[in-house]
């Protein structure tokens, strides 16, 4: 099988810790919600819309124009625990952050 193993180099505002592990590893600690982890929303998506299925033929994943590649994007909106005020309720898929308008009222 396919193995790569890289040095990480995470950010540590960004990374507190990380390990390898296997795929079933991962699905136990993303869906096992008494081990108190918490997941970005852009991941859980990303594993959920095919990233076990690249992560088991990586090999074939990796490849310039493999079946896995394509041009999409998928919205979805983050769990109750990610949402910061930028994801108000008027907001859109589309918005979030304040308009050059809205700013010069808040000033």
């Amino acid at each position: 099988g396919f193995q790569w193993w890289e040095p990480v180099e995470a950010d540590p505002e960004e990374v507190s810790e990380y390990k390898y592990v296997t795929p079933d590893e991962l699905r136990d600690m993303m869906y096992n919600k008494d081990n108190g982890l918490l997941w970005s929303p852009w991941f859980i998506g990303i594993m959920e819309r095919g990233g076990f299925q690249w992560w088991e033929d990586l090999e074939e994943a990796l490849k310039p124009g493999s079946k896995y590649c394509n041009e999409d994007i998928t919205y979805f909106d983050p769990p109750e625990e990610h949402k910061g005020v930028y994801n108000a309720e008027e907001h859109g898929r589309d918005t979030g952050v304040l308009s050059n308008e809205d700013a010069a009222v808040l000033n």
